[in-house]
């Protein structure tokens, strides 16, 4: 089926892979969706779709550490100016 979204300026969507809602730390617990979304919650109001990455990217880095990924981590941001 075919679908049709308006988005307003300020709205963002984020399409990702599960490495990141699947990606462990080193105690073996996983990032999870409910983590990403609180953090897309509060870095949501940044400027530009980079900065948004940015950030969410570098919050599944730090919760990982040094855990070996087994899966690839695919993130598109997008955000309406």
């Amino acid at each position: 089926s075919e679908n049709s979204v308006e988005l307003n300026s300020g709205d963002c969507v984020v399409l990702y892979s599960d490495g990141i809602s699947e990606a462990v730390n080193e105690r073996g617990e996983q990032y999870g969706v409910s983590r990403m979304k609180r953090t897309l919650n509060d870095v949501g109001e940044l400027e530009s779709a980079e900065a948004i990455k940015s950030a969410l990217l570098n919050d599944v880095r730090q919760f990982t550490g040094k855990a070996e990924q087994m899966d690839d981590i695919t993130l598109v941001v997008l955000k309406k100016s």
